[in-house]
């Protein structure tokens, strides 16, 4: 018989682990309906190397919009956070920082800021993120211009895994496809050459012909 001790530390230790798997799912879930823009860096890929006072643009997920203390939200990717501010932003020398609105954003949303990551100062505290400008990646708040610049997840593809190769030279649909979006029939006859093998490249399904 398992000892109770180590027997619950197993059941927590258990709970932990699936907790960690469906946060994981939940993100690839995600990341597979939205790309995210190529010069954007996810939360948590810009806390392990972030820059200070200089302008980037980062991605994440808004919580916490409307229940701080300040004009502030929480932006999460996976694991890590940063606290953006969209107003009451003020340098040293007293000057203010404009506003940004929010009106078009909730929580969560999946969004992109761009802004600073503030060195500490008289008015804010080091690791405050200044917003200039946030752009909603969900698909209710898309403008018409985000929507032609965001490619949704018919689109994307993670690794070659996710590729399959369909049809046979001479059929109109024949080549690579992310393994959900298989057509539902060959298209008939046309000129098409089929790939000899399909790799995911740079998030695409693509052919190899040689």
């Amino acid at each position: 018989m398992v000892p109770t001790k180590s027997f619950n530390k197993l059941v927590v230790v258990s709970f932990i682990v699936l907790g960690l798997a469906l946060v994981g799912l939940f993100i690839y879930s995600i990341s597979t309906r939205i790309r995210f823009p190529q010069d954007a860096l996810s939360v948590k890929e810009f806390i392990k190397n972030p820059s200070y006072d200089t302008n980037v643009k980062i991605y994440g997920q808004i919580s916490r919009l409307e229940e701080m203390l300040q004009p502030s939200f929480e932006l999460t990717y996976n694991d890590k956070s940063l606290v953006v501010w969209y107003a009451l932003m003020a340098e040293d020398d007293g000057s203010p920082r404009p506003s940004v609105i929010v009106d078009h954003i909730k929580n969560g949303d999946w969004v992109v800021v761009t802004g600073e990551l503030k060195s500490e100062g008289i008015f804010r505290e080091q690791g405050d993120f200044w917003a200039q400008e946030i752009e909603n990646l969900s698909k209710e708040g898309m403008t018409k211009e985000s929507e032609t610049n965001i490619e949704i997840a018919a689109e994307v593809c993670e690794t070659d895994l996710d590729c399959v190769h369909f049809g046979e030279t001479g059929e109109c649909n024949c080549g690579c496809y992310l393994k959900e979006e298989i057509p539902t029939s060959t298209g008939g006859e046309c000129f098409c050459q089929a790939p000899i093998l399909c790799e995911c490249i740079q998030n695409k399904c693509e052919g190899i012909f040689e």
